[in-house]
């Protein structure tokens, strides 16, 4: 029978001889046990690569153990191929923790293609066994020297340090050698297992490098943070470190924040507070948007401060601002106004709200707002008189908020005009006069025989 006969022969036969080498491998260990388990592991390596699902795993444990000549043509093939499918298979069949110099080469392979998808699963099988500890310290190590030059792979060695051999291997590493790339992994690895290491971490590097902005951010992950709840931690750490993050995190953070409807905003968000903290805060539109929905005007808070601040939202124009938040923005807006709590700055207020959002945008808000709160009002006609004597004492005499906002509201109610002039003393009866005359009489209005001897709350 030719070579290629027997080799076929032998595929058509693995199962048996992987059974045969599993049993003989974990018989107690002796020249009887270690020939069975040579002349089957003979005809087991050639097909290292491809074994079954099913096949027999043999750990390190396994007393008998085949003589290191005998894998020299495995790990010369793992390392020709740099890994692969034939670095798992010796691994499932209990090649490695046999000869240190075998070790020692399997080691230089893993740790130099740890990107390999077929050598990651194969570390898995490594680490799951507590015997071949040496061998993932020796990994790690390798990795980490590597990682020292090549900073670019420092995830791959973050990902190993998932198992507890290799993190403990790089942190007498990370002590003795004076590389920021190495510290930094193990940091993170650190973290990785316990967060609540996070913010003595991020000391350590701001500390080792006042610059280290990208690894103190990787302390939340490859891509750093995620979250309002996670950039929030990061200003934090930041501001208690006394240092100041960089600007990338704090855009980011602000997009965070903004990801957030205004309508659900928390005057105690965390990270609101926190960029609220930072020294050019109000600078930053985000910041504004959130602050102007949080802490509405009233309680101490000027109506024209706030609107500065709203103002310089509403001026961005999609920089830190999303268009949805904009429009939620000039709604708050509106209903503020509609709503004042004070009349101190309240038409410089209107004035700035205005030009920021741009005039039909906020004047069509405004109207909504004036509105709904009509249809919510228990009495709908004294809210008109109340909003048309306000309206009346901007610097125009209102007439410009009074056509473009109050005579769309008020088209529901046409036929109470008479009702709503009741409200008004003669000065403002004579103002109402002419809002009607601009905008139509009901067709069939009442005579106002009596009108000027009603209620008149409104007078000038």
């Amino acid at each position: 029978m030719t070579a290629l006969g027997w080799r076929e022969a032998d595929r058509g036969a693995l199962s048996g001889w992987l059974t045969l080498h599993a049993t003989a491998r974990r018989l107690p260990d002796g020249d009887d046990s270690r020939l069975l388990a040579e002349s089957a592991l003979r005809r087991v390596v050639p097909f290292a690569s491809e074994l079954p699902e099913d096949a027999p795993f043999v750990g390190v444990h396994a007393p008998t153990k085949p003589r290191a000549e005998l894998l020299e043509p495995w790990i010369a093939a793992v390392e020709a191929a740099q890994g692969g499918e034939l670095l798992a298979g010796g691994v499932e069949l209990g090649l490695l923790g046999v000869d240190p110099d075998i070790d020692f080469r399997a080691a230089a392979v893993i740790a130099e293609h740890y990107d390999v998808e077929s050598v990651q699963r194969a570390m898995e099988g490594i680490a799951r066994q507590a015997l071949l500890d040496p061998l993932t310290e020796q990994v790690a190590g390798r990795l980490a020297d590597i990682v020292a030059d090549q900073p670019e792979k420092r995830p791959l060695l973050r990902a190993l340090c998932r198992h507890q051999a290799a993190l403990a291997a790089l942190r007498e590493r990370a002590r003795k050698h004076p590389s920021l790339a190495i510290t930094s992994v193990y940091l993170w690895a650190a973290v990785d297992r316990d967060p609540a290491h996070r913010p003595g971490a991020a000391r350590t590097l701001l500390m080792l490098d006042p610059h280290s902005g990208n690894d103190v951010r990787a302390l939340w992950g490859d891509e750093g943070p995620s979250s309002a709840e996670e950039y929030a931690e990061l200003l934090k750490i930041y501001r208690e470190a006394e240092h100041p993050p960089p600007e990338l995190d704090v855009g980011n953070a602000v997009k965070a924040l903004m990801a957030k409807p205004l309508t659900e905003v928390d005057d105690k968000e965390p990270l609101g507070l926190e960029l609220g903290r930072l020294p050019q805060g109000l600078e930053r539109p985000g910041y504004c948007a959130w602050y102007a929905a949080a802490q509405r005007p009233g309680s101490g808070r000027g109506l024209d401060a706030w609107a500065q601040i709203a103002a310089r939202a509403l001026k961005a124009r999609g920089e830190e601002v999303p268009y949805e938040r904009e429009v939620e923005l000039t709604r708050i807006a509106a209903t503020e106004l509609v709503h004042p709590k004070t009349l101190t700055g309240y038409f410089e207020a209107i004035d700035r709200l205005r030009r920021a959002a741009g005039e039909e945008r906020f004047d069509q808000a405004l109207g909504e707002a004036l509105s709904a709160a009509l249809e919510q009002a228990d009495d709908p006609i004294e809210l008109l008189a109340v909003t048309f004597s306000i309206w009346s004492k901007a610097p125009d005499g209102g007439q410009e908020l009074h056509d473009r906002v109050l005579a769309p509201a008020t088209r529901p109610f046409r036929h109470r005009y008479d009702d709503v002039r009741a409200h008004f003393g003669a000065r403002r009866q004579a103002e109402w006069d002419a809002f009607v005359d601009r905008h139509g009489r009901p067709r069939f209005a009442r005579v106002r025989l009596f009108a000027g001897a009603r209620g008149r709350k409104y007078r000038a």
